[in-house]
């Protein structure tokens, strides 16, 4: 229908919306729109609609969509925080005092050792941690963290003597911080208002409420639904794993693995569920879980007893059964089939050579050319008055350098007559800019550009990169591209295809598709 058309193009991700205008969109949209619909009907006359793969992927899926339903309407309602409270916390805290930290974080103690004896050496310790601390986004900084509260220092297992005691400047011993070790220094103190530390402390406070009241609800939805163990399966447990270390559901009968281990008033949580849960777990692989009764129950607590509750909880409340759960659903069901036959008759099939690479690299150089980077002579102002009087004043005879010097508002220019130097990575920071240098002639006066931060003209006075990389550096780079589209090229040919098998089945009316999709709709929502 109209409606459903208009909302499949709303929702559509930018990056998939058409750049192109009028009936051509219109065109691309509709064809995009009745591939879901052939798509699903090509899987379920391949037989990829079946219970099994519906239960395996979109029913976990659905209990995630049913708690957080669940959650938003029950768990997530307005908390209280009064000014006492906040002023309390910040006192008790010692919030007032923060502290630039530094650290060099380490896997092993024994190097934690070995830094910190290189540290008495007089070895720098912005240059080890650039070197060895495992923590890479602060190792580029020489270790530096930020400031830090004695809260956020306690996270950090950074005693509150040392918080408070170490001098600034004087490295720490080695601190143990989970399974890693931490050497660290303070850099430097500052001082913070409960004013400044206000909006911070509200938060945490009602996100600690918030979980307060969540744990309470679960406890009493623990006592309500009667969650409880069950003897037969956790004696079944116990007597497998004196047999062997580690116990494995393969190693189980499908009798034994369906024995409740758990049960709860609407469902029970089966062995099978319990190995299942545990074995996603990293630590299980070192037979953790399983030992004892004491460790069953924990575990099944943290792993499931509370995603088992909160969907009983939920399908008490009727969530299940409302009309718009039921269609996300159902939504989730087409999109699995859909995504089985894309996967079998398109993803599959993709094969490349290595001809078919290198002519991919040959053909689209401009994908493997290294970022260039350009110096600018550049005066920016703040409003477009400014630029133009300026460029009649260019365009009078005066030196672009010479106005830059006494007019550039951008930081630091000014002090070198307005040169600028853009690298490949400003095509982020100031797109319009660094596109319009790329495309300027050498000493050729541009502008007045607007810009986010005003009104630029500039002249390009040297240019560097842009150099084509050689083959063996981005073969692998070459090959995702050559991948994708040979991809695009299988998917296209398969809607053909599918438009040709069901052509039987389909009916446009094209005299509607104006109406459907005005061009006011059309101009909101096309690519940029």
């Amino acid at each position: 229908s109209a409606d459903e058309l208009r909302d499949f193009v709303a929702h559509m991700p930018q990056g998939l919306r058409s750049r192109k205008g009028g009936d051509e969109a219109r065109e691309d949209y509709l064809r995009s729109l009745l591939a879901r619909y052939l798509m699903e009907l090509e899987a379920r006359a391949q037989g990829l609609d079946t219970l099994q793969a519906f239960h395996q992927s979109v029913i976990p899926r659905w209990r995630e969509h049913l708690i957080e339903v669940y959650r938003q309407e029950n768990l997530r309602g307005p908390v209280e925080v009064s000014e006492e409270e906040i002023r309390r916390y910040y006192e008790e805290n010692a919030l007032g005092r923060r502290r630039q930290l530094a650290g060099i974080m380490l896997p092993e103690e024994e190097r934690a050792r070995e830094i910190l004896e290189r540290l008495s050496d007089g070895e720098a310790f912005e240059d080890l941690a650039r070197q060895y601390s495992v923590d890479k986004n602060t190792a580029q900084r020489g270790g530096v963290w930020g400031f830090i509260s004695p809260q956020e220092a306690r996270r950090l297992k950074i005693p509150n003597a040392i918080f408070h005691t170490l001098p600034t400047g004087s490295v720490s011993d080695v601190l143990p911080l989970g399974k890693r070790y931490l050497v660290i220094r303070f850099l430097a103190d500052s001082v913070s208002t409960l004013q400044q530390e206000h909006a911070r402390i509200l938060n945490y406070l009602r996100a600690e409420k918030r979980r307060d009241y969540a744990r309470r609800h679960l406890e009493d939805l623990t006592k309500t639904l009667q969650w409880k163990l069950e003897e037969e399966g956790l004696h079944l447990i116990l007597e497998k794993t004196r047999e062997r270390p580690a116990l494995l559901l393969g190693q189980l009968t499908s009798t034994e693995a369906a024995r409740p281990l758990f049960s709860y008033q609407g469902g029970t949580v089966a062995v099978k569920d319990y190995l299942e849960a545990i074995w996603e777990e990293p630590l299980a692989r070192s037979g953790w879980a399983v030992r004892d009764s004491a460790e069953i129950v924990s575990t099944a607590r943290t792993l499931l007893m509370e995603e088992a509750l909160l969907v009983e909880a939920a399908r008490r409340q009727g969530i299940p059964e409302r009309v718009e759960q039921r269609e996300w659903l159902e939504r989730e069901r087409r999109d699995l089939v859909v995504e089985q036959l894309r996967q079998r008759e398109v993803l599959d099939k993709v094969v490349v050579s290595e001809a078919e690479v290198r002519k991919f690299y040959e053909e689209h150089s401009e994908f493997f050319r290294q970022s260039q980077e350009f110096y600018l002579v550049e005066v920016l102002v703040e409003t477009a008055e400014e630029a133009d009087a300026l460029r009649q004043r260019l365009d009078s005879g005066e030196e672009l350098h010479a106005l830059a010097a006494g007019h550039t508002i951008r930081p630091g220019a000014a002090a070198d007559s307005g040169m600028v130097h853009l690298h490949g990575r400003d095509r982020y920071r100031w797109p319009l800019l660094y596109t319009v240098a790329k495309e300027a002639e050498l000493e050729e006066i541009v502008g007045p550009v607007q810009t986010k931060k005003g009104f630029s003209i500039f002249k390009v006075f040297a240019r560097e990169g842009g150099e084509l990389a050689p083959f063996a550096e981005v073969e692998d780079q070459a090959r995702s591209f050559a991948r994708l589209q040979q991809r695009q090229l299988l998917f296209e040919e398969f809607v053909d295809s599918l438009r040709q098998k069901y052509d039987d089945r389909i009916t446009v009316f094209p005299d509607e598709l104006p109406n459907a999709l005005p061009d006011a709709f059309l101009e909101q929502f096309k690519a940029p």
